[in-house]
């Protein structure tokens, strides 16, 4: 139901007038998910983690199409780069943490969520920046040596 809940909001299947409540929300779905997520992680069933992560995944996902990344934005006018940078977070921390769980969830996902869940987990770990603020080439100097008349 928790998931549920950060899905109805993070995608603004809700009311207009629900929307004020968003961002808080969704933040409180987020922690009460990855405390689930602790939970069964610490637990010697990674069946179980993987189950639970293939459908955190499945949510994640859609808040991040929906939302998009700081620096990449959504077409959605009403997304929030800060949701989609909160899911991000979110997944690169199941990366870190249960490596292996997270390589059995990803056998199950398409290949274009697969790439999404890449370009987030890269995004997150790069701070997003864009690559052309990123190096800025160096301005070559003139040799006249090889001038000659």
């Amino acid at each position: 139901e928790v998931m549920v809940v950060l899905f109805n909001y993070g995608t603004l299947k809700i009311p207009a007038d629900a929307r004020i409540h968003r961002t808080t929300v969704c933040a409180d779905a987020m922690k009460i998910s990855l405390v689930a997520y602790q939970q069964l992680s610490t637990e010697e069933s990674e069946d179980r983690l993987s189950g639970f992560l293939i459908v955190f995944f499945d949510i994640l996902l859609s808040l991040l199409r929906f939302n998009g990344l700081p620096n990449h934005r959504s077409p959605e006018e009403l997304g929030d780069a800060a949701l989609g940078r909160m899911s991000a977070q979110a997944i690169l921390h199941v990366v870190r943490t249960t490596p292996n769980a997270f390589k059995a969830s990803l056998a199950t996902l398409s290949d274009l969520d697969r790439q999404l869940l890449e370009f987030a987990v890269r995004a997150e770990m790069s701070g997003y920046t864009v690559a052309a603020q990123q190096q800025q080439p160096a301005n070559k100097k003139l040799s006249l040596k090889g001038f000659k008349k």
